[in-house]
């Protein structure tokens, strides 16, 4: 299969090649045309020859198209937890900026990660991770864990990176 792409890609390149080297006039339209049979003519040779069919069963063709049951194509849970992954993100650069404002520290000092759990279809907050980067090495972690814990009233584990 990979030899199939090569030469398609090949041959649109080389009929892109003829097409833009040919003088403008009547014969470009005819180039352009000789190109375009060019390419669906490797296009449709596999299926000519049958060489698709030989290296491949159709009951894998069917499995292929058959996209009712595919669990990667549900879109309410792809949306869910894109819309979780984003909330979770927001949540760890407004609790960044907060720190840092409170603690008149620099950006590149700390980060944080929040973890979450669910339960029962709820997502809530079971602790944040503050990593404490080397530049930050002067940070009192009590005052981080007491603002964490007073903004989301859970446990902050300090992490010295």
């Amino acid at each position: 299969m990979k030899e199939f792409f090569a030469v398609l890609i090949s041959t649109v390149f080389a009929g892109g090649i003829l097409v833009s080297l040919t003088p403008k006039g009547g014969f470009q339209k005819y180039m352009r045309f000789l190109c375009g049979i060019a390419v669906c003519g490797c296009v449709m040779m596999p299926l000519l020859t049958g060489e698709l069919f030989e290296k491949n069963d159709v009951k894998e063709w069917e499995k292929y198209w058959n996209l009712e049951n595919d669990p990667s194509l549900d879109y309410d849970e792809i949306y869910n937890s894109s819309l979780k992954f984003a909330g979770i993100k927001n949540a760890e650069e407004y609790l960044k900026s907060l720190v840092i404002k409170e603690l008149e520290a620099q950006s590149a000092d700390l980060d944080f990660r929040v973890v979450t759990r669910e339960k029962s279809d709820e997502m809530y907050i079971e602790c944040v991770e503050a990593i404490i980067h080397p530049s930050g090495m002067a940070l009192d972690p009590r005052k981080i864990q007491n603002i964490v814990y007073e903004l989301l009233e859970c446990e902050c584990i300090i992490i010295y990176e």
